[in-house]
């Protein structure tokens, strides 16, 4: 069974480097295995250490043996075996992220390494994609971003709230881009939403229709900024 089949998502940036927010991700099909290390570095078992222990345990490194295997897809340009191989042999360094299937992320900036594995009786055809996290700019070696936080590699878009008689309780200011946005209207005594002049635009569209129903907001993909302006009515 693949990863893919039980809600798992791999993908790596299409371009090497360590910027962020990384402006696009190639998802990797075809995952039979992979480690069991996706957590916070805080929490890797003691055979691997973060780098900056290296100088006081001779011998210790830096995260290895994080292992991938994937079927193998051929060498020709433009197959994932390829695009994998050549950053290998570039030398390139790449972000990566693996998401659960309640949105939970986990976000390492890695060197790959390729090696085929000797084909089995069947017929069938694999290659390991072995990473090695690097230190980043953000924080631990393997960043855990949880359903309710914002991904550091995700491009952020504004979220303003221009409300007359009425609250929200949602007090977030910004939304990774891809995430959901999700608030709920509240109207101060003595107003009702019921009549309420309501407008909810995202990059500049305006969305209300599909976004607004009975003072709760609902958007399943962020793309622009937000912007909600409801006034509640009198009572």
């Amino acid at each position: 069974m693949s990863m893919i089949d039980v809600g798992l998502k791999i993908e790596i940036a299409e371009a090497a480097g360590t910027t962020t927010p990384v402006a696009s991700w190639r998802q990797l099909k075809d995952c039979s295995a992979m480690p069991a290390l996706i957590q916070p570095s805080t929490k890797i078992a003691t055979d691997y250490i973060g780098d900056e222990f290296t100088g006081e345990m001779l011998g210790k490194r830096a995260i290895t043996g994080l292992d991938f295997t994937f079927a193998y897809d051929g060498g020709a340009s433009g197959t994932q075996y390829r695009f994998l191989s050549d950053a290998d042999d570039n030398n390139e360094v790449r972000w990566m992220r693996i998401t659960y299937p309640d949105g939970t992320k986990f976000e390492l900036l890695v060197e790959c390494e390729v090696t085929l594995v000797a084909p089995t009786p069947s017929g069938e055809l694999d290659y390991t994609l072995s990473v090695t996290p690097h230190r980043n700019s953000i924080g631990e070696l393997i960043l855990v971003i949880f359903p309710d936080q914002n991904d550091p590699l995700a491009t952020q878009y504004s979220v303003s709230n221009t409300l007359s008689h009425c609250t929200s309780d949602n007090a977030a200011t910004s939304a990774s881009a891809g995430s959901s946005y999700r608030a709920t209207i509240s109207a101060s005594n003595g107003y009702t939403l019921t009549g309420a002049t309501v407008s909810v635009t995202m990059g500049g569209v305006n969305i209300t229709s599909t976004a607004y129903s009975n003072g709760v907001i609902t958007i399943a993909n962020v793309t622009g900024n937000i912007a909600i302006s409801i006034t509640a009515a009198s009572a």
